[in-house]
């Protein structure tokens, strides 16, 4: 009998994690449109992630994260793209098999950052059109009189 508690124990220890990893992109998905999204972070790694579209801003979540704060926020009229490539053979072992590379230029902290992000064709495609959907004025219009 104790080893039966024990084995259902270990189970319900071992399904809880993955039920709150499955709970919290439910929650994610239904604020906004998500897709599967990994970030080159400042040390060079990639993290797998997703992100999501809210309202004017674009928010990057780690996948395995019980976090519900992004890990990174660009705001559309902040953010520009400033090209796509696809992934050098040691990147490509880390990404998904279509993944291509968006390089977005954003203003939102003061200085200006790159960012990178590995996305399928599909979801840039989105992307750019959602940054080219951003209202008039901002970083991205300042050049222009």
């Amino acid at each position: 009998m104790a080893v039966e508690a024990g084995v259902a124990l270990m189970v319900l220890l071992f399904l809880l994690p993955l039920l709150g990893l499955y709970l919290r992109r439910r929650w994610l998905s239904t604020r906004g449109g998500v897709f599967d999204c990994a970030l080159k972070l400042p040390s060079g790694s990639w993290a797998t992630g997703v992100a999501r579209y809210e309202a004017n801003e674009l928010q990057w979540f780690r996948i395995f994260s019980f976090s519900m704060r992004a890990r990174l926020t660009l705001t559309r009229d902040r953010t520009t793209s400033i090209g796509r490539r696809e992934p050098e053979d040691s990147e490509a072992v880390v990404l998904f098999g279509d993944d291509q590379i968006l390089r977005l230029r954003s203003t939102d902290k003061g200085a200006p950052r790159v960012w990178e992000m590995a996305m399928s064709p599909a979801s840039v495609t989105g992307l750019m059109s959602w940054l080219e959907a951003a209202p008039p004025g901002g970083d991205r219009y300042s050049g222009l009189e």
